[in-house]
């Protein structure tokens, strides 16, 4: 399953984050994949606005198709968030990706064809550090968690006129509104990989609580609709809502590192 999913409810835009998925899960890969063939080129400026720029390859059928950097690419192919890419070697601009595939494939398949991409074509190569750098702690605060922890339910859970859906739901409805985070059946473990992702930070769940909850949070600031959440503002929101606190320190977070990367190679 992916990690985030659009879907519309009841007129509204939500990103769904499944919560059994890790913040890394292919750093590591004994399994390879290949594309069947595969076209690289330098993507237009034109090309581009008129395609759009999405943040993972689209499939359909035995197709495979994306315009996107080099760093994007690398994200994607190792399923690890920009501040984990240590760069070095410069590879501006856009690239255009037509593949081809022997079929439908798993998110995994395709990960691992484009690690296979970015090794043959643009010779990529890379080793990991524990950098020290800043991260986010969640902890509980003084007088304990106000959590309600998840249940059976012989009719859903409804949120805001909507049944809630199993995760973290992420309710994005105006700028007028404000920051709304629906979690059903959702380990604190999994909060924090989804604020990680969202805040650009590794987040460590450090509460020692390891059963499944429901909860909502909710938040103001002045940011746009769709920028990263404010760490002070989610703290905030959250100790007053849910018992916890997400406190700044500084911490080992896994980094790649390139070590060679070049302009691909013909096609």
């Amino acid at each position: 399953m992916k990690a985030f999913v659009l879907r519309a409810v009841v007129g509204l835009t939500v990103a769904i984050f499944d919560p059994h998925t890790p913040l890394s899960t292919l750093v590591i890969a004994d399994e390879t994949a290949a594309f069947e063939v595969a076209s690289v080129k330098p993507a237009s400026p034109t090309m581009a606005a008129a395609r759009g720029i999405s943040a993972q390859p689209k499939q359909s059928g035995d197709l495979v198709t994306w315009i996107a950097t080099v760093p994007m690419m690398i994200c994607y192919a190792y399923d690890i968030q920009p501040f984990q890419l240590q760069q070095g070697h410069g590879q501006a601009g856009l690239y255009e990706i037509n593949a081809k595939t022997e079929g439908p494939n798993t998110e995994k398949q395709i990960r691992l064809m484009f690690q296979d991409l970015l090794r043959n074509r643009f010779s990529f190569t890379f080793h990991r550090e524990a950098k020290e750098r800043p991260i986010y702690v969640i902890t509980v605060v003084r007088g304990g968690p106000r959590l309600t922890e998840y249940r059976e339910r012989r009719a859903p859970w409804i949120v805001s006129g909507t049944p809630a859906l199993e995760g973290i739901i992420t309710n994005h409805a105006s700028r007028d509104d404000p920051h709304h985070l629906v979690g059903h059946k959702v380990t604190l473990s999994a909060l924090a990989r989804y604020l990680g992702r969202a805040i650009g930070s590794v987040v460590v769940d450090q509460t020692g609580l390891t059963g499944y909850y429901d909860f909502e949070l909710r938040w103001w600031t002045d940011e746009r609709v769709f920028d990263p959440p404010d760490p002070a503002a989610v703290s905030a929101a959250m100790q007053r809502e849910l018992g916890l606190r997400l406190d700044a320190t500084r911490g080992p977070v896994d980094t790649f590192v390139v070590d060679r990367l070049e302009k691909p190679t013909n096609n």
